[in-house]
């Protein structure tokens, strides 16, 4: 798979940031993708009262006439690799509404736009529309070779070529490599490599917990080779490229691809807590909604329980979430922790992202009724503060006949 990139400069929107000190009034900006027909920006400033909780709007549009595509699209702040805020925005097919908002603090433009040579960027990607993809399908991110940050003269011919000087270990598996190269790919191998660090001493990097194919996928990239990267691997190279700090743009490349791809849930399922871990804003992006459509099949797989309580809430808490689906997936949550004792008070956590304001007669009932019910914490109480709120919109005396 090869995905279209293109990196749209939002310099007029920095010149205004710079220019003002509280978010003006009346900006309301857009900038067109050369990518393909139908892919734009529009930034409006919203003021939320307070200046610290000040935003701008960014919205990614799409226009389904332009073809079957996916779009992901990220808006950084900060200098070269170095970014100090990034914001991912997620459209993962056309046939949805056709655009996707999120929000940039306006304080935090304004801090990471302070610094000298630092600029705002929005990097766009339009993956070509493909059935929902799982961890056995032969879909891969094919990642040019040559880039910026990579070692391009020599290709990938030099990693366990000749004049190699420095040995990087992983899983038992043994690359030899230059340090040189290294140094010029990634400040984190510089600074092991030059000075009187162990790995400088040994001529030996050792990526402990690192996954061998992954790391040689990285090697490779950085000796300027094309890469082929199988969905299974994309999180831990993006983790070794995230920790190693890689000049090349090799994180953007592979957020922006996972963030675009639609997966099929049982893949979701499985590859969420680590993106979560490694790639906390993809999750809250992009697979927060695409997992909040498909939460009755993921609750169900044995997956599910391994997600972390963070990760759980945020999905539950989506306005997508009907309030009856949000509690049997916290239902089911829980009774697959293995101390669900001990589990107990993240309930209220749970609870609170059930919408209790549009919950249904049906809903209270159901709740009730479930086999989990007497074992939250705090449920009576709020099935009862629902049925106040809600008596107070049905017929004088249909309250009584229909409480549990």
């Amino acid at each position: 798979m090869d995905p279209l990139t293109v990196v749209i400069p939002l310099d007029t929107l920095a010149a205004e940031v710079r220019k003002h000190e509280q978010p003006p009034e009346g900006i309301i900006m857009s900038f067109s993708s050369p990518l393909a027909p139908g892919v734009a920006i529009k930034v409006d400033p919203v003021s939320l009262g307070d200046p610290a909780d000040d935003v701008f709007s960014i919205a990614l549009k799409w226009d389904p006439a332009a073809g079957p595509n996916a779009v992901a699209c990220e808006v950084a702040v900060g200098k070269g690799a170095q970014q100090r805020d990034v914001q991912l925005l997620e459209l993962s097919s056309c046939s949805e509404l056709g655009w996707a908002i999120g929000c940039l603090s306006w304080d935090r433009l304004r801090s990471g736009l302070a610094e000298e040579g630092s600029s705002l960027e929005a990097t766009v990607v339009r993956v070509p529309s493909l059935p929902p993809i799982g961890l056995g399908n032969a879909c891969a991110l094919r990642v040019a070779g040559g880039g910026t940050g990579t070692f391009a003269a020599a290709g990938g011919a030099m990693l366990d070529g000749p004049f190699s000087d420095v040995a990087v270990t992983a899983g038992g598996r043994t690359f030899r490599a230059h340090r040189v190269v290294l140094a010029a790919a990634s400040p984190m191998f510089l600074s092991m490599l030059d000075g009187g660090m162990r790995e400088a001493r040994e001529a030996a990097v050792e990526l402990r917990d690192a996954d061998p194919a992954a790391v040689e996928l990285l090697l490779r990239h950085i000796y300027g080779g094309a890469i082929e990267v199988p969905l299974a691997l994309a999180l831990p190279l993006y983790a070794l490229a995230d920790q190693y700090q890689m000049s090349s743009g090799l994180q953007r490349q592979l957020r922006l691809w996972l963030a675009a791809l639609r997966l099929k849930p049982e893949a979701r399922c499985e590859l969420l807590p680590a993106a979560n871990r490694v790639c906390p804003q993809l999750v809250s992006s992009s697979w927060v909604r695409q997992s909040s459509q498909h939460l009755a099949t993921l609750s169900k797989l044995p997956a599910f329980g391994g997600w972390p309580i963070d990760a759980v809430v945020e999905v539950l808490k989506h306005f997508s979430v009907a309030p009856l689906a949000a509690f049997e997936a916290a239902a089911r949550w829980m009774e697959a922790q293995e101390k669900r004792a001990r589990q107990r008070h993240h309930w209220p956590r749970l609870l609170d992202c059930v919408d209790w304001i549009v919950v249904r007669a049906e809903d209270l009932q159901a709740m009730r009724r479930h086999p989990q019910a007497s074992n939250v914490p705090g449920l009576d109480q709020r099935l009862l503060d629902a049925w106040e709120r809600l008596g107070t919109w049905l017929p004088a005396g249909s309250t009584a006949e229909a409480k549990p």
